[in-house]
């Protein structure tokens, strides 16, 4: 495995992600069956298909807490693929099925960028943290703390498909965590 924070010598890197627009918990979920069925029908982005510099993805992550509501929001990750290797985001514009929204963001950190070939097929992943609070209206405070591994797909890294992990900490109960986020650039 070869952990890598600069990127390859390819890639398109004209393209940035427009922040999708998630006014109902529908939009998010149309966001990721769209990007989702984008990114399986392309192929993995090899290691010197990343983009040489700053790429902006935005999408849209789902997350389900148990008995909490399952909330949908948007994305937005910036992934410098130069040797600085930097990763930022947030997560804002939450909703919930019955129409609540959520304020608050979700902080992405941390973030690393690995290359693995298992079989002869190379995968690049990324990585990061997603951490913060929402509440909804009635005072419904949610302390998350995520962790999402997400893969890179299309010749030139255009997707970012992948799931995340974690707890959430409501009136002082923890709750298992699972979901998923689909970017593009």
């Amino acid at each position: 495995m070869l952990t890598a924070g600069c990127g390859g010598s390819g890639g398109d890197t004209s393209m940035t992600a427009k922040p999708p627009s998630i006014a109902r918990f529908d939009d998010g979920i149309d966001i990721l069956r769209r990007l989702g069925g984008e990114a399986a029908m392309a192929p993995l982005t090899p290691s010197r298909g990343l983009p040489a510099s700053l790429a902006q993805y935005s999408g849209a992550v789902l997350i389900d807490a148990g008995d909490l509501p399952t909330i949908v929001g948007r994305l937005e990750v910036d992934v410098d693929f130069t040797a600085a290797g930097q990763v930022s985001g947030t997560a804002d514009l939450f909703q919930d099925l019955s129409g609540g929204a959520y304020s608050g963001t979700l902080s992405a950190t941390g973030g690393q960028i690995t290359s693995e070939t298992s079989l002869g097929v190379e995968t690049v992943d990324l990585a990061l943290d997603l951490d913060g609070n929402l509440a909804r209206g009635g005072g419904d405070d949610v302390t998350y703390d995520l962790s999402y591994t997400g893969t890179f797909f299309g010749a030139a890294a255009q997707y970012l498909s992948g799931n995340l992990r974690g707890t959430a900490l409501s009136d002082g109960n923890p709750v298992g965590v699972t979901g998923q986020a689909e970017l593009s650039r």
